[in-house]
């Protein structure tokens, strides 16, 4: 618990804390000595910090297991599972997702764990088993029901395939799976 709240602690210090360190004015010690309380536009500048932190480091995540993914569907694909489309598609995703997990564990959302590994794990590869039923649903689709098999049409489907599947895993990572929780157990937005 005191390793969680250290981890927690830059994130953590108040709004105010931060103007009231540079000097700012507007962020003055109350005449009680107490600093202010952080305004609503002060907690919309950290939620808007916070998010943004994550969305990079969850591209960077999620850029190189695109790339894996990727990488190895066509590996697959066009190699020994040639003309398994579906199989080559799932096999690259698992892979993919695994490396995705570690990443997202433990650098992305690290602030936000205060689950046992094991469960963030299930619902972690539970909201990607969505996202590959939604990826490799339009894969399929679009191969066999309009026939766009050329290796860019195959590729091309398989990039907006993998898109479609990576909004549905940004949100439901952060509200579901690597949401941050208080004692009580209700989850919360702070980072």
């Amino acid at each position: 618990m005191e390793q969680s709240a250290r981890r927690l602690a830059p994130y953590s210090r108040g709004v105010s804390e931060q103007h009231t360190a540079t000097g700012d004015p507007q962020s003055a010690p109350e005449p009680s000595g107490q600093p202010r309380r952080p305004g609503a536009l002060d907690r919309l500048r950290q939620l808007a910090s916070v998010l943004g932190r994550e969305v990079a480091k969850f591209g960077v995540v999620g850029a190189v297991a695109f790339t894996i993914d990727l990488v190895l569907f066509n590996v697959l694909f066009y190699g020994p599972m040639q003309g398994h489309l579906a199989t080559s598609r799932i096999v690259s995703g698992v892979v993919s997702t695994s490396f995705a997990w570690v990443g997202n564990r433990m650098w992305t959302f690290r602030h936000r764990r205060n689950r046992a590994a094991h469960h963030e794990a299930l619902l972690f590869f539970a909201v990607n088993a969505v996202g590959l039923l939604i990826s490799t649903g339009y894969l399929n689709a679009t191969h066999d029901l309009l026939h766009w098999t050329s290796r860019l049409a195959v590729n091309a489907n398989n990039i907006i395939g993998i898109g479609m599947a990576t909004l549905l895993r940004f949100y439901a990572y952060r509200t579901l799976v690597f949401a941050a929780e208080k004692p009580g157990g209700d989850a919360t937005v702070e980072g």
